[in-house]
């Protein structure tokens, strides 16, 4: 349909399209689209850009939001934008932040060894033991800010009392723990790769 100014009369007057949808650009607010689709359903938006990203927010149904009240909150949103707020981004960065895994090393460590360690490993306790032992300072700390430093930390720390043997030992466990905890998506990339022997 073609941009025109919008007016309570003709809102109400309008017909719904007999299939798909039909939307109106208002003239008074650059970017305000009112909608109607074949169901009869009205709504409206508005189209910013925001860092060279282009975003569309819906304001609500009409007759609910009424046009004046469109033009005012497409105004603001508008003002956002001019001033690089960008609620969308912002709300999925709140999203993120809940979602965001509150797992402990510790925590990851118990799963291990109920799901991987016990089934499968003679040497199960002793595993469990080397790796909490080894990961003693991180233990509080989210699984997810695991990093391959912390891991060749570890290890240093046990060649430095001169257990090269029980060094590279304590390597192969925790190679083994971040390679499980990346595959479960506990970490973003396999740490253990790239740590040195001792």
């Amino acid at each position: 349909m073609p941009s025109n100014s919008l007016s309570d009369i003709r809102l109400r007057r309008i017909k719904p399209p007999a299939v798909g949808r039909s939307e109106l650009s208002d003239k008074t607010v650059p970017g305000l689209k009112f909608r109607i689709t074949a169901n009869g359903r009205k709504t409206w938006s508005v189209q910013v850009n925001i860092d060279g990203h282009k975003r569309r927010f819906t304001i609500g149904e009409y007759p609910t939001v009424g046009l004046a009240e469109a033009r005012k909150e497409a105004l603001r949103l508008r003002v956002e934008a001019y001033h690089g707020r960008d609620p969308i981004k912002e709300r999925r960065e709140k999203r993120k932040a809940r979602e965001a895994d509150t797992r402990t090393v510790s925590d990851a460590i118990d799963e291990y060894a109920e799901r991987q360690l016990v089934p499968n490993l003679r040497t199960a306790r002793e595993r469990e033991s080397q790796l909490r032992s080894a990961l003693a300072s991180k233990a509080s700390s989210q699984i997810s800010k695991l990093t391959r430093k912390d891991l060749q930390t570890a290890i240093d720390r046990k060649a430095t009392e001169g257990a090269r043997y029980a060094a590279n030992r304590i390597r192969a466990a925790l190679v083994a723990f971040s390679k499980w905890c990346w595959r479960r998506g506990y970490i973003i990339e396999d740490i253990g790769i790239g740590t040195s022997k001792r």
